[in-house]
This record gives C-alpha cells, sequence and structure tokens, in this order.
C-alpha cells in the first residue's frame, strides 16, 4: 500500500558522499558505477552537514572549462609537417603574374602559398590575393614535388613588355 509508505522506508540508508576538498575524478569514478547524477558534499568533520551537491554536469562542465584552459584553440607547430618542406619563390620583375590573382593562377593541388612577404609585411593570402613585383610567395611543398614546383614557378612567370603591361 503506497499510502503508508514513507521516504524512510524507502531511502538508500548507505548513500554515496563528496567531501568539498575532493578530487573530481575521484568522485566521479565513486558516481560512474553507479549511474548517479549527483552526489550530496559533506562537511569531512561532520558528515551529516550537508555543504552542497555536486551534478554529473558540473563535473562535465569543470572538466570541460580546463581542457580549454589548458589547451590554447591553436597550437605552433615545431617546423613543418612531415614530409613537407616551405620554399619561397619570388615574383620576378615586369612578369605576367604581376597584378594576377592567386586565384586565377592554375596552381597544383600538391602546393599550398603559406604567406607572402610585401615591402617587409607578411600577407595570409586568399584567392582574392593579388601578387605583386618582388613579392616573395612562401609554399608549403610535399618533398617529392619540389622540382614540380620550379618548373611551374618559371613556366607561369613570362616576362611582359611595358608596351602590353599598360594596355
Amino acid at each position: 500500500d503506497m499510502e503508508g509508505l514513507t521516504i524512510k522506508d524507502i531511502a538508500t540508508r548507505s548513500s554515496v558522499t563528496a567531501f568539498p576538498d575532493e578530487n573530481l575524478r575521484v568522485v566521479l569514478q565513486r558516481m560512474a558505477p553507479r549511474d548517479l547524477s549527483r552526489v550530496p558534499v559533506v562537511s569531512r568533520e561532520d558528515q551529516k552537514q550537508l555543504v552542497g551537491i555536486i551534478r554529473r554536469n558540473d563535473i562535465i562542465r569543470a572538466y570541460q572549462i580546463e581542457t580549454v584552459r589548458r589547451r590554447s584553440p591553436m597550437s605552433r607547430l615545431a617546423g613543418n609537417p612531415p614530409g613537407t618542406t616551405l620554399i619561397q619563390m619570388t615574383v620576378t620583375k615586369g612578369t605576367s603574374l604581376a597584378g594576377k590573382c592567386l586565384g586565377d593562377i592554375k596552381l597544383p593541388p600538391e602546393f599550398l602559398v603559406v604567406h607572402i612577404q610585401r615591402k617587409g609585411e607578411t600577407i595570409l593570402p586568399h584567392g582574392s590575393t593579388c601578387l605583386e613585383d618582388d613579392d616573395i610567395v612562401t609554399f608549403l611543398v610535399k618533398e617529392g614535388n619540389l622540382l614540380k614546383l620550379e618548373s611551374f614557378w618559371a613556366t607561369t612567370q613570362t616576362p611582359v613588355n611595358s608596351e602590353e603591361k599598360n594596355q
């Protein structure tokens, strides 16, 4: 009969508790096997004194915050990715590359333009970035494609006479 039941009749007598100074991992390890979503936090000096309640969501949120805090969203590479090298090529003055945007140059997929040095400034390129005379273009290239890049660069830079350039 449900009418006569009290909480005392159905309550768990040996409950899982946590102390305020306990490590989160330890408390989570105690909660997980029992599939507990929350645990009372009691005073170490008086275990009948309720200090608060720790919820599984609180622990997950604390873990996420700590993970973000410890790990920057960006990390610096020590060198190049394995099997690649950085190569710099200069846009020769008076050639057809000057004035062309990167998106218009049929760059093979084996090459990645990392940045462009122009008059002492670093430019992070996009397809709409146009090259200028004396730009130093830095490519990330798989090591087996170095000669292919040199050949591509040489054939792409055709001399332009001053009459064609002014039209």
